[in-house]
């Protein structure tokens, strides 16, 4: 249970990470 917790806690980190990194190539291109 703790494990499957933990790896659910880092894909949600990765996602934030992505959208973080899009949203600022789309700001550098606008």
């Amino acid at each position: 249970m703790q494990k499957e917790k933990r790896k659910a806690y880092w894909q949600v980190l990765a996602w934030g990470l992505i959208v973080v990194i899009l949203v600022g190539v789309w700001r550098a291109m606008q």
